[in-house]
Order: structure tokens, then C-alpha cells, then sequence
């Protein structure tokens, strides 16, 4: 039966001999995922905007250079009066390798659940949403809402993202 190596493990015996050089990559090895959680209550301006502007933008939580975000374990949760509709993207502004604003959630997906409206990154089947990416500076993780012209949003509405993440190790 054969036996194949992941990278990891790969690295761990190729330096027996060497403590230091067999020190693996920590965000692989320990698993540290820690959540950055961002709360926005809607003012009546701010819905107003959302019920039919193109692009508004919120940033949500700055995540330090090193930090890898993990998509597949990113939700967003929206409580609104009405049926609101979320149509979004989630990315951020690295200038490093130029900002994207759809870098973990490349389609807008919407719901018009009368109460909670709850999904993750890869709702709606959002290509390329599980790709992790480590930020090579200090960034905003944004969220831009895409014509949302058929929105219901209110005052007071409540839109929550928790972003999962990797520190540097």
C-alpha cells in the first residue's frame, strides 16, 4: 500500500537533525483560528442608501499583516424588520497584490427570510469563496453591498459578520 507526505509532514522529518529547521509553519500545525466579529446597526440614512445605492462599502474589522482569512468558516448574519435582501461581496483593500473587494466571497447572494437572514462565504455556490488568503500588510476586511435596489433594509437593522482567521505564526 503506498504512503505519501503532506507538505507539513514532509518539512517535520526532512529536518530531524535541526530543531529549528523542523519547526513547521504554525497557522498549519496548531490550528489557532481565532473570529474578529463586526456589528453594524443600520442609521435610517444608511438604509435608506442600501434600499438603492450601488457600492456602499463597510469596513468591518482591520486584521494585522501575516493574518489569513478563512472563508468557509466566515458567516454573516442579517436581522432586519422587513425582508431584506443581502446582496454582497466580501474582500478586502491589501494594496499589496491590489485590493479586491470579492476576494472570500465572490458572488452576491441574497435571502428574504423575514427574520434572520444567515449564510456563509460560499452560499449560493460562490466560486473560489474557500480560497484562504494571507494579507501581506495591515487591511480592512470589507463588505460591499452591490445594487441593492430590491433591499428592505430599516433603521436599526443589524448586520453581524464574523470573519474566522489565522494570526501569523
Amino acid at each position: 500500500m503506498p504512503t505519501y507526505a503532506s507538505d507539513v509532514y514532509t518539512q517535520q522529518s526532512d529536518y530531524l537533525e535541526t530543531t529549528a529547521e523542523r519547526q513547521s509553519d504554525g497557522a498549519k500545525v496548531s490550528g489557532d483560528v481565532l473570529f474578529a466579529t463586526a456589528q453594524i446597526v443600520l442609521t435610517a440614512a444608511q438604509a435608506t442608501g442600501l434600499n438603492g445605492a450601488v457600492d456602499t462599502v463597510f469596513n468591518l474589522v482591520e486584521l494585522p499583516e501575516g493574518a489569513t482569512v478563512i472563508p468557509h468558516l466566515c458567516q454573516v448574519y442579517i436581522t432586519a424588520a422587513g425582508a431584506a435582501t443581502g446582496d454582497f461581496v466580501v474582500g478586502d483593500d491589501d494594496p499589496t497584490t491590489a485590493a479586491d473587494p470579492d476576494r472570500y466571497c465572490t458572488t452576491t447572494v441574497g435571502d428574504t427570510n423575514a427574520t434572520t437572514n444567515a449564510f456563509d462565504f460560499t452560499h449560493a455556490g460562490a466560486a473560489g469563496a474557500e480560497t484562504e488568503y494571507k494579507l501581506q500588510t495591515n487591511s480592512a476586511i470589507t463588505m460591499t453591498f452591490a445594487n441593492a435596489s430590491t433591499a428592505n433594509f430599516a433603521a436599526d437593522d443589524i448586520i453581524t459578520v464574523k470573519i474566522a482567521y489565522k494570526a501569523q505564526s
